[in-house]
């Protein structure tokens, strides 16, 4: 009798395991859904990039690691994308929010892209100003008073190296 009873809590069990594994489509939550178009418009640009890549690729299966990111499938993408197309107003809040995303990230990449330039006129100003390094006086200094005689060099920065 205690068998038949085991037997049943773990078909019970198993049942019930089997039962939460199966979920239904999500309807991704708005914000969300924004962050993902933002991702799609990204990584689509990228793909449109690549020729060789652009006309065989199969979109659903490329952006499938951008929902992932975010825990959905692609089958919850189409039933959110379809459940927010019902309310064309809700729709273009999605996507003026996606738009105020890739605004915002383009600021960011141009804002980066200028301090890169600004470290690399620095870089070049106290290059051009810079022209053998106090280490390097000190250095041959300690190396002829030895006895020792260092060539020294430019390299393609137009810093001072040892000449070997």
């Amino acid at each position: 009798m205690k068998a038949i009873r085991t037997t049943v809590a773990v078909l019970l069990a198993v049942l019930l395991c089997l039962s939460a594994c199966s979920r239904k489509d999500k309807v991704i939550p708005r914000a969300t859904m924004a962050d993902i178009y933002a991702d799609l418009f990204i990584a689509d640009q990228w793909l449109r990039d690549q020729d060789d890549l652009f006309y065989n690729a199969d979109t659903m299966r490329f952006y499938e690691p951008i929902f992932r990111k975010y825990g959905y499938t692609t089958l919850d993408f189409r039933k959110s994308a379809n459940y927010y197309l019902q309310d064309s107003r809700r729709f273009a809040r999605i996507l003026r929010q996606a738009s105020i995303q890739l605004e915002d990230h383009a600021k960011y990449l141009e804002r980066l892209s200028s301090d890169m330039e600004s470290v690399r006129s620095e870089i070049k100003r106290l290059m051009d100003a810079t022209h053998v390094p106090t280490a390097f006086y000190d250095s041959s200094f300690f190396a002829r008073a030895a006895g020792f005689r260092i060539a020294l060099k430019q390299d393609e920065w137009g810093a001072w190296m040892p000449d070997n």
